[in-house]
């Protein structure tokens, strides 16, 4: 146990690690340096191979059950490669449009003074539409923030909103990509549409 809590060990860093990046994804944290968000995203998809390492290096007694091991998590390992390689191109593609993440572009930004409502513009690619997703961001430290996201809107490449003091904002209008578009998201979420009002805390 001692050598776990030595900061010169690499099991330590990797424990911290992880137990930040389940904080992350739990509770909702986020920083404002995209790059952070995104090397935290990669880091995730690491921890299999990482793991993989660390049963390599376990002594078995049971032969069966280190082939049964081993084939288990080389599996994840061996899936987690076509990711990372994504999480590095959205890195240097993130690098390469001055900082702007394009696949979750932030479009809108309402203040609602003890938090920030913030509209993103997903883009996957030519197999995909445009969505857009809300959020409410509330800084805790500077440079981090606590994110819950409110609603999305599939099909969408643009909304409208507008503050509704003290705690709530308007959706003024959705721009959907087509009629069809805008008919099946109608017919699947009548409480989240244009003249509603969302209450954010």
């Amino acid at each position: 146990m001692r050598s776990y809590l030595s900061i010169r060990n690499p099991k330590t860093i990797i424990l911290c690690l992880v137990i930040l990046l389940l904080f992350r994804y739990l509770v909702g944290v986020g920083f404002e340096n995209i790059y952070i968000n995104e090397l935290f995203g990669l880091f995730i998809f690491l921890i299999p191979i990482y793991l993989f390492y660390l049963i390599l290096k376990t002594k078995f007694e049971n032969r069966f059950a280190k082939i049964a091991t081993v084939t288990f998590f080389g599996f994840f390992a061996l899936l987690s490669f076509p990711f990372i390689f994504l999480g590095v191109v959205d890195i240097y593609s993130t690098a390469h449009n001055g900082g702007v993440d394009l696949t979750q572009e932030a479009i809108h930004a309402v203040n609602l003074g003890s938090s920030v409502v913030v509209a993103y513009r997903s883009d996957a690619g030519a197999a995909s539409s445009f969505d857009i997703s809300v959020a409410s961001k509330k800084t805790i430290l500077p440079g981090m923030y606590i994110e819950h996201r409110l609603f999305e809107v599939y099909g969408a490449d643009d909304i409208t909103l507008a503050p509704v003091p003290p705690d709530s904002v308007r959706i003024d209008a959705i721009n959907f990509l087509s009629p069809e578009y805008r008919a099946e998201y109608m017919g699947e979420n009548t409480h989240v549409t244009e003249g509603e009002t969302i209450k954010v805390n």
